[in-house]
């Protein structure tokens, strides 16, 4: 995810359908009793969906607000054009990191957010550990919301296998969901929670159809989160058949 600005900019239906979410399951926070709980969010990107949907619901909760992502470039924008509160700090770390997480942040985060981050890591049952290492060993929690499955995604491992389009699709690797062919998606994750160390899981599953409205309205979309203008290459390409 490599343009801030474009993927701040897309994803209203989706960032709209994830606020209702976070707001649904943010009473699940276990908050301490003097406001001074440190709260991190991981994979925040350009920080406009953050601001909007989870600061409301936590800044009266929280002495630190850590906003972290793997790419400069967004934390960078974040900073630039969201830093509304003198709570934030910012940390770039890859929560997918075979290291870990850095040592300032491990064990010292009461509670952490993750949306829509799980579906692009590299090895999510390293990302769960890793989330729950950032966690205070006195007791945390956290909100992970991810795609399970995306049709985009599946589209792409179906183009991946023809040798004209697997140079724009980089290989089935790059698109492949950890649940795509699962039988029992939540069943699978609450194992992967369990194996990582967390307890008291709850795991809910919802089918949803986001409405693009326009071709340029998904290119728009789906640009934000591609290198190299990958989609617009793709779209060219289909058109000519």
């Amino acid at each position: 995810m490599i343009k801030p600005d474009l993927y701040h900019k897309s994803h209203h239906a989706i960032k709209q359908h994830v606020g209702k979410l976070i707001r649904e399951f943010s009473n699940k926070f276990q908050w301490g009793n003097e406001d001074k709980d440190v709260f991190c969010d991981v994979g925040t990107g350009p920080g406009d969906f953050f601001v909007d949907h989870i600061y409301p619901l936590v800044k009266s909760k929280c002495k630190k607000i850590i906003l972290a992502d793997i790419s400069k470039d967004m934390i960078d924008y974040c900073q630039k054009n969201f830093h509304i509160s003198e709570k934030f700090e910012y940390k770039i770390f890859d929560i997918a990191a075979k290291s870990g997480v850095p040592a300032e942040v491990e064990g010292k985060i009461d509670h952490v957010t993750s949306m829509l981050v799980m579906h692009w890591v590299s090895d999510i049952r390293k990302a769960l550990k890793n989330t729950f290492d950032l966690l205070s060993p006195n007791g945390g929690d956290c909100v992970i919301v991810f795609f399970a499955f995306n049709t985009i995604f599946n589209a792409c491992n179906e183009l991946s296998t023809s040798p004209k389009w697997y140079p724009y699709t980089r290989g089935e690797d790059n698109f492949m969901l950890t649940f795509e062919n699962s039988k029992d998606c939540k069943a699978e994750f609450s194992e992967m929670m369990k194996a990582a160390g967390f307890e008291n899981i709850r795991v809910d599953m919802e089918s949803t159809v986001y409405d693009y409205e326009t071709e340029e309205g998904l290119k728009g979309n789906k640009n934000g989160v591609a290198k190299d203008g990958y989609y617009n290459q793709t779209y060219v390409r289909a058109d000519s058949n």
